[in-house]
């Protein structure tokens, strides 16, 4: 780990790409499974990965693409985020699943549109994307993406039906390359308005 931060601190390269995929590939070795790894330079684009071009299952990281495909709805002005969203019962996510909407309103709520984009992102909150969800689809998701001209990033079935089933997860992937990149484009301004990237 400390060679991967000293590589990106101030800017420049401490220690060579090479020496940094060795480093991936023996950090990773104690987890006996798969592992994917990106390290990319926003300024520069530069990339470092072990099996980065691997698709993984993406877990909550799909939050920030569910969020970007409902920003691009409020910069169309198809939505509104101050615009009052119900939440019923039926929405919550199961109670293995972390939702602190599900546990501070068990019955059902309304809130802002604000807020659950809030609430997905920043606390994680399963029933908040899955809320998302029902205003942007998962294909809606995945054609945003794409629009961006991401396409090894999949959002096709939600935190709910996640909960039915380990391998359930696997229909959300992305590599880890894909997963930077996306981060990249945040950075650069893409995709989004400024209001709605600084959200």
């Amino acid at each position: 780990m400390l060679a991967l931060v000293l590589w990106l601190a101030a800017g420049r390269t401490v220690c060579g790409p090479e020496f940094l995929r060795h480093e991936l590939e023996r950090l990773s070795a104690p987890a006996r499974g798969r592992v994917g790894v990106a390290v990319l330079r926003v300024e520069t684009g530069e990339l470092i990965s072990w099996n980065g071009a691997s698709p993984f299952p993406m877990q909550s990281v799909y939050k920030l693409p569910i969020a970007m495909a409902v920003l691009e709805r409020v910069d169309a002005g198809r939505l509104n985020l101050d615009a009052p969203v119900r939440i019923e019962k039926s929405d919550m996510v199961p109670s293995g699943a972390r939702s602190g909407i599900r546990d501070a309103h068990p019955g059902g709520t309304e809130l802002p549109l604000r807020e659950v984009l809030r609430a997905s992102v920043s606390d994680s909150d399963g029933t908040a994307s899955d809320v998302l969800l029902r205003l942007v689809s998962p294909g809606e998701v995945t054609d945003f993406l794409q629009r961006q001209s991401e396409r090894e990033i999949v959002v096709a079935t939600s935190e709910k039906e996640m909960s039915s089933g380990p391998r359930v997860q696997y229909r959300n992937h992305s590599t880890p390359e894909a997963a930077v990149r996306l981060l990249r484009l945040l950075d650069q301004g893409r995709g989004l308005s400024a209001a709605s990237r600084s959200l």
